[in-house]
């Protein structure tokens, strides 16, 4: 590759695992693949469970720890090294750093900040109340300095100018890309993990995947899978792992869930076990862009989802393409799991829905982005 083309640096803690490091990895691959632009991932911190999903070609620098009084030094020192055209970010910290080391080394880089999340909500629960009153503030004055904040859908990008003020022509949506071959080919390289998704199994299985976490209100996807066994035979499988592990698990014993509900822990390859169930769930309090749910179209599989802020209702074409309820409703979830059962959506309009986030057409919407900045 030649070492002529500028330069995309995306900047990220580490190759977690997470959507946004797999999103983030689509996008890199998607941008060599127009041999347009070389690609580097700046990491806090190598290794990471999603270490390999780093494409081909492109290049690891590991800048150390980036605490807040540090991050500007150390990446004005990156641009001054490296001289990237542009720098991608998906922390408000990264993002801060990114702007405010372009100050100090006055290099002209293209700084572009991304929000995966709905901005006010991530505040809500997850900030203290004086963070609550002076991020938005921060955000809002910093980013008027970034070339364009991207938010990863209409919702989380129109959520970001309404808590910071920021203007329109500041904030772009543009959706997360996904590798849907990838995908595709990861569903059929292994047999389904768990044993319930085996193809001669007795009864429908349903599956879930997700941090066990209160942002994913596994509490009410329990209920409703209550519901559905009591008038039919069904399972439910949650590929995940997190903090709220033990009070979901007493909650499947209170319920009486022993022989219905399987908590199977984090699964590096999960598209085998979603490609198998006879419906994907989500039942979240809030996304941004749900990319599970994305790799679920893309494999075909019926879909029920809370109508949360934000993403469900844009990727699921606000509802045609699968069930839509309210947040928290156990009784609504119940009933479109079992509406997903008895009458799915015909496969081949799912498939054809995930083309709208493959890698190669939102590539080129953020080269699109770069050269209107005059990035490239």
């Amino acid at each position: 590759m030649s070492i002529s083309r500028p330069l995309v640096s995306i900047l990220l803690p580490k190759m977690s695992g997470g959507g946004i490091s797999r999103t983030r990895a689509a996008l890199a691959k998607g941008l060599l693949e127009t041999e347009q632009v070389r690609v580097e991932f700046v990491l806090e911190k190598g290794g990471g469970v999603l270490q390999d999903l780093i494409p081909e070609g492109a290049s690891v620098h590991i800048v150390g720890p980036m605490r807040l009084r540090q991050s500007v030094g150390i990446l004005a020192a990156y641009y001054r090294q490296r001289q990237p055209a542009v720098i991608l970010t998906s922390k408000e910290l990264h993002a801060f750093a990114a702007i405010l080391a372009r100050w100090v080394s006055r290099d002209k880089i293209g700084v572009f900040p991304t929000l995966h999340g709905d901005f006010a909500m991530r505040l809500a629960k997850n900030r203290s109340r004086f963070e609550g009153l002076w991020l938005p503030r921060a955000v809002g004055l910093l980013y008027r300095s970034a070339d364009a904040a991207i938010g990863v859908s209409d919702g989380v990008a129109d959520g970001l100018i309404s808590a910071t003020g920021l203007p329109q022509d500041k904030v772009v949506a543009i959706h997360n890309p996904f590798n849907l071959d990838a995908i595709r080919a990861q569903a059929i390289e292994a047999a389904p993990s768990h044993p319930w998704l085996a193809p001669d199994r007795d009864r429908p299985c349903l599956v879930a995947a997700g941090r066990l976490a209160v942002q994913k209100d596994y509490g009410t996807l329990l209920r409703a899978m209550a519901r559905v066994v009591a008038h039919r035979p069904a399972r439910l499988v949650i590929l995940g792992e997190g903090v709220e592990r033990g009070i979901l698990e007493e909650q499947v014993r209170a319920l009486g869930l022993q022989e219905h509900v399987s908590m199977a822990g984090f699964v590096s390859n999960p598209f085998p076990d979603i490609a198998a169930a006879d419906a994907f769930v989500l039942s979240s309090l809030w996304e941004g862009l749900p990319g599970v749910l994305i790799q679920a179209l893309a494999l075909g599989s019926q879909i029920v989802s809370t109508d949360c802020p934000h993403g469900p209702r844009e990727i699921l074409s606000k509802g045609t393409l699968g069930g839509l309820v309210p947040v928290g409703d156990d009784i609504a979830l119940a009933k479109a799991i079992c509406t997903a059962l008895d009458r799915p959506v015909g496969t081949e309009r799912l498939r054809l829905r995930a083309e709208d986030f493959a890698a190669a057409r939102i590539t080129e919407q953020y080269l699109d982005l770069f050269r209107a900045h005059g990035a490239l």
